[in-house]
């Protein structure tokens, strides 16, 4: 799939409305919200439904929970290139491996490997983990593929900003045997001297998504919150295996903020901003000040194409687990995409269909 040319300047968390250089704090995400109701979500069966399903109309819209009966992402692991985890969230228990940060104590050198070290305290990781693979165990929010193990690799600071060698990370992924690698960072146009940043240099992140292509490993990438006509999260190569992710609302439409345009590979539910109930509901450290959306420890919400992009990386879990990986996946999860808002599509691409990706429907 094809990749537009990195911006090799700040990067960025690109949640909406956090687009931040290496060294800037990133602003609080606050309730961000959608301007009409979401589908309701079909009535699923336990151990699928749980308190919140009833918020999570991203998974109905993808058809998250059909899909769930025939594949979970059981024996997948999903590598999550970001702020890291929340290690001691009761939804990922016993699928935390191979945890490693590149942003390590004062004293430490990188790669610093062990749970204490990627332990999040943003925010950002957590929520796009969730995403992916929360647990389907009858209580708070499910994941699209609630069996796969989670691989967090932290390149993300507290305050929200990148330092982290994000190269590495991706490297790392390879080497250790992710199925799936998913990064919803940002890249921002800049001039100055952040024009030398030495974070993230586009020759060696272009190499790194390659060898995870060549290693036919799915990768997916957030196309960016900047409202633009091409995929702003890429690089100066094309692979089959790399899928840009453009996010769309509640109401199908495309969300205002995405990029678009026809380097865009595919759409998936990043949130509206206008409501609570419209954006994303997923996990978020427990350490953090309860949500004023949720009103729930432990689970916030957020939109942007940071949201979509795991959404994508949930389905490539489910396909692994049926023995479908790299190109193959990324084919497959564009080929049984739903194109029938002809209008929403020539935007964003095919919205995914989690379902029928997995011959569930």
């Amino acid at each position: 799939m094809h990749l537009r040319a990195l911006r090799p300047t700040c990067l960025a968390l690109a949640a909406v409305g956090l687009l931040v250089a290496p060294t800037a704090a990133a602003a609080d995400l606050q309730d961000l919200e959608r301007k009409k109701g979401p589908k309701a979500p079909t009535q699923t069966a336990a151990p699928y439904a749980t308190d919140l399903t009833h918020k999570q109309w991203d998974m109905a819209e993808i058809g998250s929970p059909l899909a769930n009966s025939v594949a979970t992402g059981a024996g997948v692991t999903v590598a999550v290139i970001d702020t890291g985890i929340d290690v001691d969230h009761n939804e990922f228990a016993g699928r935390i491996v191979n945890p490693v940060s590149w942003v390590c104590p004062k004293g430490v050198k990188a790669p610093c490997q062990g749970m204490s070290y990627v332990d999040d305290g943003h925010g950002h990781g957590t929520h796009v983990a969730g995403t992916v693979a929360a647990a389907a165990d009858g209580s708070g929010i499910t994941g699209v593929a609630p069996q796969a193990n989670i691989m967090p690799l932290r390149v993300g600071d507290d305050d929200g900003s990148i330092s982290g060698d994000t190269t590495a990370a991706m490297r790392y992924a390879v080497a250790e045997g992710a199925d799936v690698i998913t990064m919803s960072i940002g890249y921002v146009a800049g001039t100055g001297p952040i024009l030398d940043n030495p974070v993230l240099p586009v020759d060696e992140f272009s190499a790194a998504v390659q060898e995870a292509s060549d290693a036919g490993i799915l990768v997916t990438l957030s196309a960016g919150n900047d409202g633009v006509p091409w995929c702003g999260q890429g690089s100066e190569f094309y692979n089959d295996t790399a899928l840009c992710v453009a996010a769309y609302g509640p109401t199908e439409d495309p969300a205002v903020y995405t990029d678009w345009g026809y380097e865009i590979d595919i759409a998936a539910p990043g949130g509206g901003i206008l409501t609570c109930d419209g954006a994303i509901w997923a996990t978020v450290p427990l350490s953090l000040e309860t949500d004023s959306c949720t009103g729930i420890d432990g689970y916030g919400v957020m939109s942007g194409t940071s949201m979509a992009a795991p959404h994508v990386a949930g389905v490539g879990a489910l396909l692994a687990q049926q023995g479908i990986t790299g190109a193959t996946a990324a084919q497959r999860i564009v080929d049984t995409a739903r194109t029938d808002l002809p209008l929403t599509t020539a935007f964003t691409g095919p919205r995914l269909d989690a379902a029928a990706a997995v011959g569930a429907g």
